[in-house]
């Protein structure tokens, strides 16, 4: 399932939450970014920052559970 998703979007939080539960039924989740305030925005900012860490999905969820 491709998902577009904005890191500070409280709908694409929620889904993100239940991913690992997606996962375990065979669905595989791939992200889109989507930062809904535009390429100048904090949300662009805080989506970029985690693609390009050392680990990519702990820095997703950490920015989607709210945590810097």
């Amino acid at each position: 399932m491709n998902v577009f998703t904005d890191i500070d979007c409280g709908y694409c939080r929620k889904l993100h939450k239940e991913v690992p539960m997606l996962n375990a039924m065979g669905v595989e989740v791939r992200y889109l970014a989507y930062p809904r305030a535009g390429l100048e925005s904090e949300s662009y900012q805080k989506i970029a920052t985690a693609w390009c860490a050392d680990d990519p999905n702990q820095a997703l969820t950490n920015f989607k559970s709210g945590k810097r």
